[in-house]
Formats: C-alpha cells, sequence, structure tokens
C-alpha cells in the first residue's frame, strides 16, 4: 500500500512539474486597463464582483457584438535592434504560440438565471492577412450582416461556450480542430494573434477573468523542432545548414561550414520522388492587391517582416507503393531547384514544415491562403546564401521525420524569412525566390529524394 501511495503521490508530482499555465489577460483591481476594443453595441468595463474586480462584458443583440482583445506582444531583440514586437507583422512571439496547450481557459460570472450562450473567436496570423490591422477586418464586420460575407473577413476560428448561471471556469479545448467560421479552414495555433468574445444576438452581461492558456505538458508554447545541428553562440539559437555562407541570426560568417553545398547526386541506389503536385498562394500580391483568394502563378516564396506581403508554398509527395512498412531510411532530402536570385545579393532563409497527412490534398481543391492547412512541426531553417545569376539546387534534410514512420503522402510547407544579414526596410536583400516547376524540363522538378539501408 505504501508503495502504491508512493508510486501516485511521484506520478502527481510528475504531473504538476510539467504542466503549464500562460496568463493572456487578469485584472486585479479596478484601475487596471481593460484592453478590450467593442463593436456593435458590446462594451468593456471593470466592475467589482464578490469583492474582485472582473471584466463585465455587455452585448447587444446585434449580429457581430464583440469585445476583442490583442494579444499584447513583447518586445525582443531583431536585428541588432530594439524595436515594437507590434510593428513585426511575420513575427511569432511566445504569447502567439499556443501549440502544445490542452484549452484556453477563462473564469466567468453569469449573474441572470439563465444559460448564456457566446461564441469565442481565435484568431490566427491567417485571419487578418488581408490587412496589417484587425481593426480595418472588423470595420467590415460592421456592415457584413450574411454568413456569405466576403471570405476574407470570416476567417477567424470559433468555438460556442454555454455558461451557467453562477460562478464557473469555461474551457476551449485546443486539442481539437477548431474551424474557422467559414469552415473552410482549420485554424493554426503556432500563431495566435486575437481573441474576443462574440455575442449570440441577445443583450446579455457576463463577467470574465483571468483568461489563460493551460498545458500538460512543458513543452506547451513552442512549436516541435528538430536538433538543429548549428547553434549560434551570440543568440542560442538553431539553424539547420551547415553549408551556408552566414547565420540566419546574427548575420555573421556561419559558425559552421564544411565547404561541400555542391549540387546533389542523384544516386542510382536512391528513390527519387517528384511532387505529386506543388501549390503557391498568398495573401497579397504586387502592389498589395487582394490575393486570399487565388493561388499564385508561380511557385514561390517571399516575406517580408513589417507587411503582409508573403508567399508560400505546399508540396504534397505520394509514398504508397513506394515506401512499404519496415523501410529503414537512412537519408531524405527535400530538393528543389531555384530560379537565379533575380539580383539579389542574397537567397532568403528557408524553412520547412510538416504538416498532418490529414490535410492532404486531393489535387481537384487547389490550396489558397484561405483554406491553407496548419503546421505540424518545423523540420529545417536554412542559414543565408549568397545570390547568384543561375539556377540552383537546395537540399532541406528531412530524414528524421521521415524515420518516423512510413505514410501515404508527404506533405511540407515552405515558407522563407528575412534574416539579419539581408534586412534592409522596406526592399531586403533577400526576401524571394521562384522555384523550376519542371514544365520544360522534368529533371528539374521539386522531389523527394530518400537512401534507404
Amino acid at each position: 500500500m505504501k508503495k502504491i501511495l508512493c508510486f501516485f503521490l511521484i506520478t502527481a508530482a510528475a504531473c504538476l512539474v510539467s504542466a503549464k499555465t500562460f496568463e493572456l489577460k487578469s485584472v486585479k483591481a479596478a484601475t487596471d486597463s481593460t484592453d478590450f476594443k467593442c463593436m456593435k453595441g458590446a462594451s468593456c468595463v471593470i466592475e467589482e464582483q464578490d469583492k474582485t474586480a472582473w471584466l463585465k462584458l455587455s452585448f447587444s443583440e446585434k449580429k457581430y457584438s464583440l469585445a476583442y482583445y490583442y494579444i499584447p506582444r513583447s518586445d525582443f531583440d531583431y536585428y541588432g535592434e530594439k524595436k515594437s514586437a507590434s510593428a513585426l507583422i511575420n513575427m511569432a512571439a511566445p504569447e502567439n504560440i499556443w501549440t502544445g496547450y490542452d484549452s484556453l481557459n477563462f473564469d466567468y460570472i453569469n449573474t441572470s438565471k439563465q444559460e448564456i450562450k457566446i461564441k469565442f473567436w481565435v484568431l490566427d496570423r491567417g485571419s487578418i492577412a488581408s490587412f496589417c490591422d484587425f481593426n480595418e477586418m472588423v470595420k467590415v464586420l460592421l456592415t457584413a450582416e450574411t454568413p456569405d460575407a466576403d471570405p476574407k473577413y470570416l476567417q477567424m476560428g470559433e468555438v460556442a461556450v454555454t455558461l451557467k448561471p453562477g460562478k464557473g471556469k469555461a474551457s476551449v479545448k485546443l486539442t481539437e480542430d477548431i474551424l474557422t467560421v467559414d469552415n473552410r479552414r482549420v485554424l493554426d495555433l503556432s500563431d495566435v494573434r486575437a481573441i474576443a468574445f462574440r455575442g449570440n444576438g441577445k443583450e446579455d452581461v457576463l463577467f470574465v477573468n483571468n483568461i489563460r492558456l493551460e498545458g500538460a505538458s512543458a513543452s506547451a508554447g513552442s512549436l516541435p523542432g528538430p536538433v538543429f545541428p548549428v547553434i549560434c553562440p551570440k543568440t542560442g539559437k538553431g539553424y539547420s545548414d551547415k553549408f551556408a555562407s552566414a547565420c540566419p541570426f546574427c548575420g555573421v560568417k556561419s559558425h559552421i561550414i564544411d565547404g561541400s553545398n555542391k549540387e546533389p547526386v542523384f544516386s542510382s541506389k536512391g528513390l527519387r520522388i517528384n511532387a505529386d503536385f506543388a501549390e503557391g498562394y498568398a495573401p497579397r500580391g504586387g502592389g498589395g492587391n487582394d490575393q486570399t483568394e487565388k493561388q499564385s502563378e508561380g511557385i514561390e516564396i517571399s516575406h517580408y517582416d513589417d507587411s503582409f506581403w508573403e508567399n508560400r508554398c505546399l508540396l504534397q509527395f505520394k509514398l504508397a507503393g513506394k515506401l512499404v512498412p519496415g523501410t529503414k531510411i537512412k537519408k531524405a532530402e527535400l530538393r528543389l531547384s531555384v530560379m537565379a536570385a533575380v539580383g539579389k545579393p542574397f537567397y532568403p532563409v528557408f524553412q520547412v514544415y510538416s504538416v498532418l497527412e490529414k490535410f492532404k490534398s486531393d489535387g481537384k481543391k487547389k490550396t489558397i491562403w484561405n483554406n491553407q492547412p496548419p503546421v505540424e512541426k518545423l523540420l529545417f531553417v536554412s542559414g543565408v546564401n549568397e545570390g547568384a545569376d543561375f539556377p540552383r539546387w537546395f537540399c532541406f534534410d528531412v530524414t528524421d521525420y521521415m524515420k518516423e514512420k512510413i505514410r501515404q503522402k508527404a506533405v511540407f510547407q515552405l515558407r522563407c524569412a528575412i534574416s539579419a544579414s539581408t534586412y534592409k526596410s522596406p526592399h531586403p536583400l533577400g526576401h524571394y525566390v521562384f522555384f523550376d516547376e519542371g514544365s520544360t524540363d522534368a529533371s528539374k522538378k521539386p522531389c523527394l529524394y530518400i537512401e534507404t539501408e
């Protein structure tokens, strides 16, 4: 009995140690600022309940009556300078990464004798990609009275919450897929920017406090990633590319260079699997025009840290019948032939993410910004490579990921970022690259190259 009790206590203690809570918004006193913005007859003030300060949310009968809250973002070092993180649109701060948390919880007081039903909104970066400010989207919602409003204004995740009379704790599960209002996209928890409480078409009053993220894992709040072979001694951050000419974080000559970054060899012993499809998409195109409902004309990635000009691409590879269960993988690389850097002195920093197989495409439904899948893991971060006026191959090591299990399909999302070496606002010295789609030369198609034991 003592052994059982001892085991129970040790297990409980371990759970307590591994649990993680992150406070998004709490009020401790009546002098605290609400930081909530309201629309369509909603209001938010601080009021005392049970001798404690609470956020009092009042909703009108109007549709989209809501109170929304930008998640304050901490300042951090940005290419050697101290800048306001609110301006760094495309960079996820720790408070934006909800990956790994089990739920978002908040305490509430419902002073009525009836249940109150509300909608809880979660807005990731994809939700506000058409504008640099959520307020711009909200202005349109003021007049969008129908569910079939312009799709780009319905890209926030929505969860229905029922609150019983009295005092209690409400919970929004983060372990289940949260769909956007238009049901076209699953929310990406790797970069959440705002939350909102939305009324249910009635005049309701609700008190809330202690809005927080909770999870059982100590790693909650970080996107799963690889063990990086290169660690920058100045910043402590890791990246994958041992052949790069410079570190993406501090800008100095790469901390490890072996000089062997030449054209890749396609051995006859290796398996070359061309992409089933490669699709590009973006929130904005040249001149800032809206591209959220269109595919990119070509396969490219681009990125500005301080605007919503960004291109991503999705690559899918059929593995069924080519890799059978039990196959031991020795080496796996995502290989892409890129066009010339078009006069830019640097290539951008490449980021390769995995996408859950359940989000695979059937090839009929095209991937655009407003239906793109969420990412699963970060697999590869390149260093900075000098630009060139001729095409070349890039190889991204995905060996560990492919060793995890044999899949029917492998799906990757490719993004890029600005680096310390290439930042020069508003036009960085290396912020975009085009891929050879193999339209004239099939040997240049994006491929997955695998060597087995």
